[in-house]
């Protein structure tokens, strides 16, 4: 560090001037830790928007079921009671179910029944707050290639 120097303002404050070695350097310590703080903020905005997605699918969901639920419900009253009627058991109906497969010329062929492939919701970008960190981060990177 260099000498202090001492000022007084107009009010007869004193003022404390220290100097800095090596300023330069100094200062691309600092834009580079601004730089990755940065970065650490942009990772916990979208990981703020990816809580707050999941949150919302949940309570989607959690609505739903409970639809389903009172629809099930109303079906089962509207149906006619049938006495007598032998239902399979439920495990029975949760077994994978074999399909047959003739194709011509070759013997019969048994195959387990397809599923439906899962489809991924589609995500929606709020990115107004992503992309004011991003433009700060390209502002600090600039400076730094300037120095």
């Amino acid at each position: 560090m260099k000498a202090r120097k001492e000022a007084k303002t107009q009010k007869g404050e004193e003022l404390l001037y220290v100097g800095i070695d090596e300023p330069i350097t100094l200062r691309r310590a600092l834009l580079e830790s601004s730089k990755s703080l940065v970065h650490l903020l942009k990772q916990q905005q979208s990981l703020k928007q990816l809580r707050a997605s999941k949150q919302r699918k949940v309570e989607e969901l959690r609505g739903l079921v409970v639809e389903i639920n009172e629809l099930t419900a109303q079906a089962k009253h509207l149906m006619p009671q049938m006495e007598g009627l032998n239902l399979p058991a439920e495990e029975e109906e949760r077994k994978p179910r074999t399909i047959r497969v003739i194709r011509a010329g070759a013997a019969a062929a048994t195959q387990p029944r397809k599923t439906m492939p899962k489809i991924s919701a589609p995500t929606i970008h709020m990115e107004s707050h992503v992309d004011k960190l991003e433009r700060e981060l390209q502002e600090i990177e600039k400076k730094l290639r300037s120095l």
